[in-house]
């Protein structure tokens, strides 16, 4: 794929957000707008660039590499070959990472290359060594409707269980993007529905037929590298480890997680979703009441609900100051859960990844 207007001014954002230095472009990547369309649109977007570089390239195609460094002092484009101009010539089925390219860049991007190669497992394995430690990655991939374009659509499980918990990333975004071609003009999409917010694949398969027709949907993908280790990651699918190992979680973990109950301490749950009432029942059958438990939850549609004659209530610094413990009772979100009660909560968090390994 080429980047058109929309990823190019979300890739400039990350770039001076992140204050990326260093950038490897996977593939070269065609810039499918025109000079004074991108000037007018960064204009639009109050990004600041040297004008009179962008206005160099009028006259034809715009170069992908000479456009982002505009915004970055290292810019190169990897490949495997060079027929499209990458400097970097490596092939991402190799089993071996070119030590010269392990912790190299702060930014990856992925505007189209992933679904062309064979190899998945080393493809996306190399890509996230070539990062160092805090760097961002960003894929833009086929995810409906695109058959034919290349060996791969892909699910937004991939990139849940590829940038989990214990892959030393962080996943900050997974959106699907909503492509459109009408009268021969050139495609535009938009983004589109969060998918970690969809509690069943019954959920994603409606939202799909619904809301995007006959329209083409990629998936929009942006993580951090949080760990200096090299990436090297191949998961089980999580919905199906989750069935897999819940008797060996349930025989090794279940007195652990009570111990957290059975201090003494006053203690409140975060999470009203499946995780929430699983530890919620876990607590019931084992002789606390319901009379003792309080649910906090963001989600403002769950506010309210009553969850085994316990209402969910939305967390205030002023409610959680009551406890003197909170348990996040989530696994896809713990990591934001756990930064947005840093903020508001000066007692004890404790993370139901510390027993449960997922």
């Amino acid at each position: 794929m080429g980047l058109m207007q929309q990823e190019i001014i979300e890739i400039i954002k990350l770039i001076q957000r992140n204050n990326c230095s260093s950038i490897l472009m996977i593939g070269k990547q065609k810039i499918l707008i025109d000079t004074y369309s991108l000037e007018n649109l960064m204009d639009e977007f109050q990004i600041n660039f040297d004008r009179n570089l962008l206005r160099k390239m009028r006259g034809g195609e715009i170069d992908s590499v000479e456009l982002l460094k505009l915004f970055s002092e290292e810019v190169h484009a990897l490949d495997y070959s060079g027929y499209e101009g990458a400097d970097i010539i490596f092939d991402l089925n190799s089993e071996s990472t070119p030590s010269e390219l392990v912790n190299r860049f702060e930014m990856v991007i992925d505007g189209g290359t992933l679904e062309h190669v064979f190899n998945v497992k080393n493809a996306i394995n190399h890509m996230n060594r070539f990062l160092k430690k805090d760097g961002i990655i960003y894929h833009m991939v086929p995810a409906n409707g695109w058959m034919g374009h290349g060996f791969y659509n892909f699910s937004p499980s991939f990139f849940e269980d590829a940038y989990g918990p214990q892959s030393g990333f962080r996943l900050e975004k997974l959106n699907f993007c909503s492509w459109s071609w009408k009268n021969d003009e050139s495609p535009k999409f938009f983004v589109s529905q969060d998918c970690r917010f969809f509690q069943t694949t019954k959920e994603m398969d409606s939202y799909l037929y619904n809301c995007t027709g006959d329209m083409k949907t990629t998936l929009l993908c942006v993580a951090q590298k949080m760990d200096s280790e090299i990436f090297s990651w191949c998961p089980m699918q999580r919905m199906y480890r989750r069935i897999y190992l819940s008797e060996e979680i349930n025989k090794f973990t279940i007195g652990n997680i009570l111990s957290e109950f059975n201090d003494g301490k006053s203690f409140a749950l975060w999470g009203a979703g499946a995780w929430g009432e699983r530890i919620f029942d876990l607590l019931c059958e084992n002789g606390i009441s319901n009379a003792n438990l309080t649910i906090f939850d963001l989600d403002v549609d769950k506010i309210g609900k009553n969850k085994h004659g316990v209402d969910v209530l939305y967390p205030t610094a002023e409610r959680l100051g009551q406890f003197e413990k909170i348990v996040i009772c989530s696994i896809n979100y713990e990591n934001e859960i756990y930064e947005k009660l840093k903020g508001m909560y000066s007692g004890e968090i404790i993370r139901l990844s510390s027993y449960i390994n997922f």
